[in-house]
């Protein structure tokens, strides 16, 4: 039950991420939020890396970093003013 929560509140996350971003296309005082959820983004793949890294795992056993990763570099360029 604790992973089923888990991925729930990733789900979650990631629903609010792309609303975030889609209101900063739109409407400009959105940007700092959008700012930061590139930050929570990055912290994703951040620990998807560290934890393959640490446990000694095979890159496809975590392959999320690898979705996250591109998402947090764009939207933390495209925030940069």
């Amino acid at each position: 039950m604790t992973l089923y929560y888990a991925w729930h509140l990733v789900t979650v996350a990631l629903a609010f991420m792309a609303l975030v971003l889609a209101a900063a296309v739109i409407r400009p005082e959105f940007v700092p939020l959008a700012w930061a959820m590139g930050w929570l983004t990055a912290l994703f793949a951040a620990t998807a890396i560290i934890i393959t890294l640490v446990r000694r795992l095979r890159w496809t056993v975590l392959p999320q970093w690898i979705f996250f990763a591109p998402v947090a570099a764009l939207t933390l360029w495209g925030t940069m003013a």
